[in-house]
């Protein structure tokens, strides 16, 4: 693997070729998969593979290079004790472990440093991506509590803070679905434009074809009916594939016939969609359940 540069192909379609840094770089940005393919001077592989025996190789440098630091930082200089030859050494490798933040380990685990640690030392060194993960845990932990302070400043009723706490919940899925799917920048801007197109287009289009299509109305109508044929008419007929059609509507509008779209885009775009009607549909559910409570206690 000492070619400068990589040819690529998806299912038998010649990309051009990449550095290794290029293929970092489209791989982290979603541009292409760990199953594209990649010529290397033993054939072609996946890149999974390839990164992971690059990874593998530059792994095994990087413990040569502390098996020889630790070869030469060992003897002790002639006529200074042991005690003060050891006070030299931790600082340097205090600033080593600082310095790379990928640590490695000898085989019987002499040199392992536990995740943990590991974590803090990227954080340490500012690796951007733990402090974004630091600072995103930070503000989850911390966003439940300022609830409490804006209902008291504010005099917020009940449905205000029903509907803070779904928000609330769907911004921690949100994060969990865009850090999972590994979407570029660009597709999370447009998954966001999707969840709120569905809750201030979708929604509205939904509940005004429910109450005044002819034929909506009357399917609609059987969920309130009393009997199972009534129901199943309803329900199935009417409410799925409705509200299935609504969350697929900004896909539909803004995605057909304007290029190919990646499938796990196109996954995190619908479920971004799905989650603004999630975020719409719960906090009404919850309001009117608390309503009807109120009602019945206070009957």
């Amino acid at each position: 693997m000492s070619a400068s540069t990589f040819a690529i192909k998806w299912k038998g379609m010649d990309l051009g070729e990449m550095s290794l840094a290029q293929i970092r770089h489209q791989l982290a940005e979603g541009n292409i998969s760990r199953m594209h393919q990649v010529s290397t001077d033993e054939g072609w592989m996946s890149v999974d593979e390839f990164i992971r025996k690059i990874d593998g190789a530059e792994a095994e440098e990087r413990q040569h290079r502390q098996d020889q630091r630790k070869v030469e930082i060992r003897p002790v200089v002639s006529g200074q004790s042991a005690q003060e030859s050891s006070i030299q050494v931790v600082p340097q490798a205090f600033s080593q472990a600082v310095s790379a933040p990928n640590i490695s380990q000898d085989e019987d685990g002499e040199h392992d440093v536990p995740a943990i640690s590991t974590f803090f030392l990227r954080l340490l060194h500012g690796d951007k991506s733990t402090v974004w993960i630091s600072l995103s845990l930070v503000v989850a932990a911390a966003l439940p509590f300022m609830i409490i302070p804006l209902v008291e400043s504010f005099k917020l009723g009940t449905d205000w803070i029903i509907w803070m706490l779904e928000g609330y919940f769907t911004l921690l899925i949100a994060g969990y679905i865009y850090r999972l799917s590994g979407a570029p920048l660009s597709v999370l801007k447009k998954g966001l434009g999707f969840f709120f197109f569905t809750i201030a287009v979708g929604i509205p289009i939904l509940l005004q074809a429910q109450s005044t299509w002819p034929v909506l109305k009357q399917i609609y109508a059987g969920t309130l009916k009393d009997g199972l044929g009534n129901g199943i008419l309803g329900f199935v007929v009417g409410v799925g594939p409705c509200e299935e059609l609504c969350k697929a509507l900004p896909l539909l509008i803004f995605c057909i016939g304007r290029g190919p779209l990646r499938p796990r885009d196109a996954v995190f775009l619908g479920m971004m969609s799905g989650l603004g009607f999630a975020f719409s549909e719960g906090a009404v559910y919850t309001i009117n359940s608390a309503a009807e409570m109120v009602a019945v206690n206070m009957g």
